[in-house]
């Protein structure tokens, strides 16, 4: 048999295999998928290992914070699948204080930064961390349907998401983030008086102002200020 340029190709692999000292090779690192085959990289899956899924998270978030951009598949959840990290706009700020048009993750940072008196740090690692790490370690509660909309909320110790999902859509979507002073306070589904209350990025409407200060006029240097801070990269 005439040995092709394939057949030799083969051989030279094989060799390298046969050839690779045991020392030199970790099979750990090179994981298999289920029919066996090993997989590419070393990196461990977000939907098997709860770490990974963080990591991942983590990225995903800071991502769509440095590039004012939605990041798709950004975390996974076992009861839910995959959700997205919507970047969304700050929307028209009134004299009230209430928001018009409102939504994703631009929207919980420029309401906390106007209603709470958070750095913008302090804003972006509440999302990085508590968010996160809520989403790889809750548990889904309160689920309801309504018209083309299904939503639930992701508990974890005194944190909770709230979450959307559109019908034809194929991931979830963050509408809100809420700290709670104790466990006990979840069960009403009201926040207790703490400093950092409920982080609302609703998709649908502006932000509730249930637990925010009291309205009050925002400057016009603010407002620009403001939307300057969260102008999507042209």
């Amino acid at each position: 048999m005439q040995l092709t340029q394939s057949h030799i190709q083969r051989i030279n692999r094989l060799w390298r295999v046969i050839s690779l000292d045991s020392k030199d090779w970790n099979e750990s690192k090179h994981p298999r998928a289920a029919n066996g085959q090993f997989g590419k990289g070393g990196s461990q899956s977000a939907m098997k290992s709860v770490k990974a899924n963080i990591g991942r998270g983590r990225s995903a978030m800071n991502t769509a914070i440095a590039e004012k951009r939605t990041v798709h598949r950004a975390m996974y959840h076992n009861e839910l699948g995959w959700i997205d990290f919507e970047w969304g706009n700050t929307g028209k700020i009134k004299a009230s204080g209430k928001t018009k048009g409102a939504m994703g993750i631009s929207h919980i940072i420029e309401s906390r930064m106007r209603k709470d008196n958070l750095s913008y740090e302090q804003a972006t690692k509440m999302l990085t961390k508590n968010v996160v790490e809520t989403i790889a370690k809750g548990k889904t509660v309160d689920k309801f349907e309504k018209g083309n909309v299904t939503a639930l909320k992701i508990d974890h110790e005194k944190c909770r998401v709230s979450l959307r999902k559109s019908k034809g859509s194929n991931a979830w979507i963050i509408t809100a983030f809420e700290l709670f002073e104790d466990a006990g306070s979840k069960g009403d589904g009201k926040t207790t008086a703490t400093e950092h209350q409920s982080y609302s990025a609703r998709i649908d409407a502006g932000a509730s102002n249930k637990n925010s200060i009291t309205p009050r006029t925002i400057s016009n240097q603010a407002k620009i200020r403001i939307n300057s801070l969260f102008q999507r990269n042209r």
